[in-house]
C-alpha cells in the first residue's frame, strides 16, 4: 500500500515558486495573471492570435474546442450550435458556451492553483464566466484576465471562414449556407462584446492584424481586477 504525504507549502516556498514561474513564463505579466482567456466569434482569428500571443509570452495555449471534442467523445451531451439558426436560441452558441463553462472553469482553477500560466481561446468563452464564484475567487488580484476580439465588418468574417484550411464544414455545406452561418456568428460577436463591456472586460479590434498580439497583451495587463 502506497502512503502519500501532502505537505502544505509555506509562504516562503510559495513566493519562491512565484518568482521561478515568472522567470520561466513571462506570461505572468507585471500584475501576475496566470490565465488569459481570448474570446470572440468564429472566424475572427482567435486561434492564430492565441498562438502568436503564447509564443511572445513563452506560455502554453489551448483551445476550448479540444474540451468540447473530449466531452463529445466521452458521451456528454453538448449542443450542436451549427444546427441552430440563431446564436441565442436553445442549443445555439450561447447555450454551447454555457455547456462548456464548467470545463473551462476547471482549467482556470487548475492553472491558477498550480501557478502555471496558459492562454485559452474559444468561441465558448462567455463573459458570464466571471459571474461564477469559483472563477471570481481566482480572478482576485487579477490572476485571470479575459480579452474579447471584435470585428465590425461581417464581410471580413465571411472571407476568413471561406479561407479556412481543414474545416470539414466547407466540404459538406452548400455554399449558400455559409453566409447565414457567418451572419449568426457576427451577431454572436456583437453580443459577446456588449456582455464583455458590461462586465468591464476589454474588447479589442481584431484589425490591424499585425499588431494584434501586442494589443491583446497590453489589454490584458492594463485591465483591472474583475
Amino acid at each position: 500500500m502506497a502512503i502519500v504525504i501532502v505537505a502544505r507549502m509555506d509562504l516562503p516556498a510559495r513566493q519562491e515558486m512565484d518568482i521561478t514561474t515568472r522567470k520561466l513564463f513571462p506570461a505572468a505579466g507585471p500584475r501576475g495573471w496566470y490565465v488569459l482567456l481570448l474570446g470572440g466569434p468564429s472566424g475572427i482569428g482567435k486561434t492564430t492570435a492565441a498562438a502568436r500571443v503564447a509564443q511572445r509570452l513563452r506560455a502554453p495555449w489551448s483551445m476550448v474546442d479540444d474540451l468540447r471534442l473530449a466531452l463529445v467523445r466521452s458521451g456528454v451531451p453538448v449542443p450542436d450550435a451549427d444546427a441552430v439558426g440563431t446564436f441565442d436560441a436553445p442549443g445555439g452558441l450561447v447555450a454551447l458556451g454555457e455547456a462548456m463553462t464548467p470545463a473551462i472553469e476547471v482549467v482556470i482553477e487548475n492553472h491558477v492553483d498550480q501557478r502555471i500560466p496558459v492562454v485559452i481561446e474559444g468561441d465558448g468563452i462567455l463573459p458570464s464566466l466571471f459571474d461564477r464564484p469559483l472563477v471570481r475567487a481566482r480572478a482576485t488580484g487579477a490572476r485571470v484576465r479575459a480579452v474579447f476580439l471584435t470585428e465590425p465588418d461581417e464581410s471580413v468574417l465571411l472571407a476568413n471562414f471561406r479561407a479556412r484550411d481543414g474545416d470539414p464544414r466547407l466540404a459538406t455545406w452548400q455554399d449558400s449556407a455559409i453566409p447565414a452561418h457567418v451572419h449568426k456568428n457576427y451577431l454572436y460577436g456583437e453580443w459577446l462584446t456588449q456582455e464583455a463591456r458590461h462586465r468591464g472586460l476589454p474588447a479589442v479590434p481584431a484589425r490591424p492584424w499585425d499588431s494584434l498580439p501586442e494589443r491583446i497583451i497590453a489589454a490584458a495587463n492594463d485591465a483591472g481586477p474583475v
